[in-house]
């Protein structure tokens, strides 16, 4: 594969994944929404962003010499998260203290410094998305330095031709465990403060950040056995999601 059709192929992804996200928003009718199966599509786009970070960061990684952690790569990174962000703060904190008819949400429970602070803190702003830029501040300046340190020292340790499926079943359970702790803690202490605290942490999002790493290094191979992966990945997305319902 060329760098062209890399390219290419990383935009389809990404343009699929904001279709799903989209229609994921618009909270159709169940009876709709089982019927086309749009659960299988559209539950998968946050996902798939979070493989394409993975596989654009690694990029950038070895682009970067392997020097992720350096002051200039850092500021490119969080600049382009954090100039957005921002602005979208600005908006909804206008939004919070606005008292025209436009806005039909009681927000005056938010309408102090102290408790607007807590709210971005710990719910990232207004909307269902909101926790996805501080996620991403959290994957550029912690996971995702993590993910190389694990990589570099499994490449280090293990020759096996199965490295890439150890290193993402050990991503796996380290997510798993992170899971069970939450809904552990969940039945002891302040469910609201941890359901909010798991919605903004990016730990739950490794396993896919992996993912990427993956597909960047083996894409030729992932690729060439495409047809085969295929089935296997919408059976097993159509079990998880009726089995969720």
């Amino acid at each position: 594969m060329n760098r062209v059709e890399n390219i290419k192929g990383i935009d389809y992804a990404k343009a699929f994944a904001i279709l799903g996200v989209l229609i994921l928003h618009l909270y159709l009718p169940n009876s709709y929404d089982e019927k086309v199966l749009l659960r299988l599509w559209t539950e998968v786009g946050v996902p798939i962003f979070m493989i394409v970070t993975g596989h654009n960061y690694i990029l950038s990684y070895y682009k970067s010499k392997k020097n992720w952690l350096s002051r200039n790569n850092l500021y490119r990174k969080l600049k382009k998260i954090i100039i957005p962000y921002f602005y979208i703060l600005i908006f909804e904190i206008i939004l919070i203290f606005s008292k025209s008819g436009f806005v039909t949400y009681n927000f005056s429970k938010y309408r102090n410094i102290k408790s607007l602070l807590f709210f971005i803190f710990t719910k990232g702003g207004i909307g269902p998305g909101s926790y996805y830029s501080p996620i991403l501040i959290q994957i550029v300046l912690i996971y995702f330095p993590l993910l190389l340190l694990f990589n570099n020292f499994l490449n280090r340790l293990v020759k096996s031709r199965y490295k890439s499926i150890i290193s993402l079943l050990a991503i796996f359970i380290i997510e798993a465990i992170f899971e069970v702790i939450i809904n552990y803690m969940g039945s002891i202490y302040n469910k609201d403060f941890l359901d909010n605290f798991y919605r903004m942490s990016g730990l739950r999002y490794i396993p896919f950040l992996q993912l990427g790493i993956i597909l960047y290094n083996h894409k030729n191979q992932i690729l060439k056995n495409f047809k085969k992966i295929l089935p296997l990945s919408i059976g097993g997305g159509y079990i998880y999601i009726f089995n969720s319902l």
